[in-house]
């Protein structure tokens, strides 16, 4: 359950919901994440403005994005959202872009194919990602924050639909010389997590960050130890992230 989803008139329903699916130990948890995020917005307010507004990808400096929608400023999205956007400003001829997850749209003018099986709006393919089979392939898929609830979130867990959601997006949705990112976060999704440790050679790259700040400030590394890391704990939601490459 991700806090950033949630505003001030949804956060009831977030707690019935918890309650509903796990009891007593998901509501102390959805507690604990409402309590963490205002922690940090006020520690965060207290000392005005950043002390970095930027962060280094692969020699690289890309801009933090603070945004108002789900309030970028506090979760992985800060580093998420310009990460994606700078491969799709390094792919710019490519024809055929899909986004796996609407999640873009939210922060950046797009006009990209987007598969969502959930979220409503204009131009948003609403299909399982496992179901899709389109008439073209693509120069370029991106997803953000998406793969992790693949079979995760599910009514009925499916441990293996994360991989097969992986391999249908080589195998069917790239082009033959195509390139797919995705971040995930590290500590979400166990299988996910299996998955990028003992199966690592079924993607071309991994980078890894980790969160160094309480001022959600995000520094690169060369290797993560992902059994290290904990989803919500230091810091609210996720405190390293992976970003993830596969070629065809």
């Amino acid at each position: 359950m991700n806090v950033y989803h949630a505003t001030p008139d949804s956060k009831l329903k977030y707690l019935v919901h918890a309650w509903q699916t796990g009891g007593t130990r998901q509501v102390a948890w959805v507690i604990k994440d409402f309590w963490l995020v205002n922690f940090y917005k006020t520690l965060i307010n207290l000392a005005g403005s950043q002390t970095e507004s930027d962060f280094c990808f692969q020699q690289t400096r890309l801009k933090y994005l603070d945004h108002p929608y789900n309030i970028t400023r506090y979760t992985e999205r800060r580093i998420e959202l310009p990460l994606a956007w700078h491969y799709l400003e390094s792919h710019k001829s490519a024809s055929n872009i899909l986004e796996i997850g609407a999640t873009l749209g939210h922060y950046y003018p797009i006009s990209h194919d987007v598969v969502d099986k959930f979220e409503q709006g204009p131009g948003i393919i609403n299909q399982d990602i496992l179901h899709f089979q389109p008439k073209k392939k693509y120069d370029l898929i991106i997803s953000v924050s998406t793969l992790e609830h693949i079979g995760w979130d599910d009514d009925q867990k499916q441990p293996d639909k994360i991989l097969q959601t992986i391999m249908h997006a080589k195998q069917k949705l790239l082009k033959p010389g195509g390139l797919m990112m995705a971040t995930v976060p590290i500590g979400y999704n166990p299988h996910l997590d299996q998955l990028l440790k003992h199966q690592s050679h079924l993607f071309n790259q991994i980078y890894f960050f980790k969160r160094v700040s309480v001022f959600n400030l995000w520094q690169q590394v060369e290797q993560l130890q992902i059994d290290n890391y904990r989803f919500g704990w230091p810091y609210n939601n996720a405190n390293a992230i992976a970003v993830l490459e596969i070629r065809n």
